[in-house]
């Protein structure tokens, strides 16, 4: 396909070693530049880029460039075989919006002639990976799950076009859930327990087991999610088997019913991100990821999940990680609830609504 030319701006289709040059470097000549970006670094996404494509994810890349043939914009498309909407990911950007556009219109192009019908994104590989954008709550600082993305990188995609199609919103609680909303999760713990639920830790009987346990809920709870894809058991460890050395053993829990059968799940993850930003130097910052594993300021409540007519054990499980928060007397953050959905009721009504996100999809 031949590149898209608009007003001084260039873009083309990646299709040699010169032009994947372009597209990995971007990031670093922008933050040369005083530019904040998405910035994963390009050994981390030609990781996260290999280990989709071994899941049977396929890619193609984009890049425009000003009239001086420096790159400006870039992006990747992934999409499986059969299905209609591919996924936008990797997006970086100088802020110009001419450029933007023009890489866009060269990507639905693309898409176009593969017979898909939509783009969703961004969709940084899959949804196990990173997705969606941070669009209020920037002053606020950031959280563990956080993306702290460019603030000017959605108004980028909505000038390109690109409607929201799903939105979130991440609370911030006190030091205790209390009132109306600590006595409904007691009350939906001690109902959960007279139904002879069982709550069990994720390491408990081993960890890999636990793993395997969380990932069969999860697949299957996430199936309706917006831009969901499958995951393999292998792709779900290789990406989270690392959670063992950051979690808070006691708030990583899963729930089995009368009969023995793992029916949900509710996650915790003790905040690293505040920490890890004032600490100086390798061994500063060891010892800060160290010391908040052991007595976090701050817990982020990031999943929260439960089977179809188990109603009331989302608000036990979240009962269960208030006592270990009202223990260590730890801040807390009601993380990524779905406009919505019935998670946004477990923890978040009484937080305050803090960070919001979206993400977003073009029709085509």
């Amino acid at each position: 396909m031949p590149a898209r030319v608009g007003d001084t701006f260039a873009a083309r289709e990646c299709s040699g070693a010169a032009d994947l040059r372009l597209f990995y470097g971007l990031p670093a000549r922008l933050v040369r530049a005083g530019r904040q970006t998405d910035e994963q670094s390009a050994r981390e996404t030609k990781r996260v880029i290999r280990m989709c494509a071994a899941e049977g994810k396929r890619f193609r890349f984009f890049v425009c460039s000003d009239g001086e043939g420096r790159a400006v914009c870039r992006c990747a498309l992934s999409w499986r075989d059969g299905w209609d909407a591919g996924h936008v990911g990797f997006f970086e950007s100088d802020g110009d919006a001419r450029a933007v556009r023009v890489l866009f219109a060269h990507v639905r192009e693309a898409a176009v002639a593969l017979g898909l019908t939509q783009l969703v994104g961004p969709v940084n590989g899959s949804i196990w990976d990173a997705y969606r954008y941070k669009v209020a709550g920037f002053e606020q600082g950031t959280y563990t799950c956080d993306r702290n993305t460019p603030p000017d990188y959605p108004q980028l995609w909505e000038v390109a076009g690109f409607a929201r199609m799903q939105t979130w919103h991440s609370d911030l609680i006190g030091s205790v859930i209390g009132g109306r909303t600590r006595a409904k999760l007691e009350r939906r713990l001690a109902r959960a327990q007279e139904l002879g639920y069982r709550f069990t830790y994720v390491g408990e009987g081993g960890f890999v087991r636990g793993l395997s346990v969380l990932w069969r809920l999860i697949v299957e709870l996430y199936a309706g999610f917006p831009a969901f894809e499958p995951v393999s058991e292998e792709g779900f460890a290789r990406r989270f088997k690392g959670l063992r050395w950051l979690l808070d053993p006691r708030c990583a829990l899963l729930a089995y019913d009368a009969q023995g059968e793992p029916v949900g799940f509710g996650i915790a993850l003790p905040d690293y991100a505040q920490a890890l930003v004032q600490a100086a130097g390798g061994l500063g910052k060891l010892a800060a990821l160290v010391r908040t594993r052991v007595r976090p300021a701050r817990y982020v409540i990031a999943y929260v999940g439960v089977k179809p007519g188990h109603e009331g054990l989302g608000g036990a499980l979240c009962g269960l990680l208030a006592h270990r928060q009202e223990e260590t007397g730890a801040q807390g953050v009601a993380a990524l609830m779905a406009e919505g959905k019935p998670t946004a009721s477990y923890a978040g009504s009484q937080g305050v609504p803090t960070w919001h996100y979206a993400l977003y999809h073009l029709s085509i």
